[in-house]
């Protein structure tokens, strides 16, 4: 039977031993350049279609309102019904736009149908939000009618203890 010694330094702790594992591996192995580990460092950018016409320096618009781009696609159908130069043109753009991950607001009944889920979402938060100013309203009309009549209790129980001292001091 062998004997093992607790000598510090015949004792590797699990920190000892992840360091030496790192050294290990950014020393490449101790094999050298046959290892079969290579580092890579190569930047990826999903999403995105880069166009020769577009310049990457363009700032991003500020959205407008759904009533305007709901107009604006209106006035767009019309336009597209009249002249098919315009239509190709603007089919084009929403599909290249569509291609670089942008999201195109052309559809008349999409943004309608937005605007009226929208519009109810409103409706029906401020409808809660009336609701729970009412609870809070009576909650709080209770606790001062508690308030008030806890507080007349005490006043009467006040006078009753005093009307009875009185009438133990006359006897």
């Amino acid at each position: 039977m062998k004997k093992l010694s607790t000598t510090s330094a015949a004792v590797d702790t699990a920190a000892n031993l992840k360091r030496k594992r790192e050294d290990y591996d950014k020393s490449g192995g101790g094999g050298g350049s046959g290892s079969g580990k290579e580092n890579f460092e190569v930047d990826f950018e999903f999403g995105k279609v880069k166009l020769g016409d577009e310049d990457g320096s363009k700032k991003k618009g500020k959205k407008g309102s759904k009533v305007k781009e709901l107009e604006k696609a209106k006035k767009l159908k019309e336009a597209k019904k009249e002249d098919v130069v315009v239509a190709k043109k603007h089919s084009w753009k929403a599909a290249t736009e569509k291609a670089m991950g942008v999201k195109v607001h052309n559809d008349p009944k999409l943004l309608k149908r937005s605007l009226q889920k929208e519009k109810k979402r409103r409706e029906k938060s401020s409808g809660k939000w009336k609701d729970r100013v009412e609870t809070v309203e009576k909650m709080r009309e209770e606790k001062q009618a508690k308030r008030r009549g806890n507080i007349e209790e005490r006043a009467s129980q006040k006078k009753m203890r005093k009307i009875a001292k009185r009438e133990k001091n006359m006897v």
